[in-house]
């Protein structure tokens, strides 16, 4: 008949080694799910970019068209009959 320290120490031995392949697929999932991350960072980044230039084009006409629209009520009244 096995002793019972024998028995528990095969329990924990088991128990650790499931602890170590749980640890080791974890880190490997973890790694892939921060490439993921760094990928979508650098796709994010570069949205920002894109983002950010169109939207000062398009406030620059905006201003650009402001400024027209004032020209053309200024030309507007100065060749209106009084």
């Amino acid at each position: 008949m096995p002793e019972p320290d024998d028995i528990v120490l095969r329990i924990l031995k088991t128990i650790q080694q499931d602890l170590a392949d749980f640890r080791r697929s974890t880190e490997e999932r973890f790694a892939q799910v921060f490439e993921k991350l760094r990928e979508h960072d650098e796709k994010f980044a570069a949205l920002h970019s894109i983002m950010t230039f169109h939207m000062g084009v398009t406030f620059q006409h905006q201003y650009q068209l402001e400024h027209i629209d004032a020209e053309i009520k200024a030309l507007k009244s100065a060749a209106s009959p009084p």
